[in-house]
């Protein structure tokens, strides 16, 4: 029997509740289509601004993310506000 297998057998409505439950960032990932993707999957409050800093020059990913299209609130929220949800002693 697999893992995704045994997850799936301990919870009765699948995996997807599940890995919708996760944190994703934008490291590496700020082409529009990846975007997309995240967006249409992934509630926009699990959603955290990444960089894989030293690997990728954060400019890079912060100008790829300011073509995209999003509305300041959101923009906002993926660059602090999620991070403060998740972590709120940082405030």
């Amino acid at each position: 029997m697999g893992r995704q297998t045994e997850f799936a057998g301990n919870n009765p409505r699948g995996i997807e509740p599940a890995l919708k439950a996760i944190y994703c960032d934008t490291a590496s990932a700020v082409s529009a289509p990846q975007l997309a993707a995240m967006f249409a999957f992934f509630d926009p409050t699990h959603i955290l601004f990444g960089s894989d800093y030293p690997f990728i020059v954060p400019d890079r990913e912060i100008a790829e993310l300011e073509h995209y299209p999003m509305t300041q609130a959101m923009r906002a929220a993926i660059d602090r506000d999620n991070a403060l949800l998740l972590l709120p002693r940082l405030k």
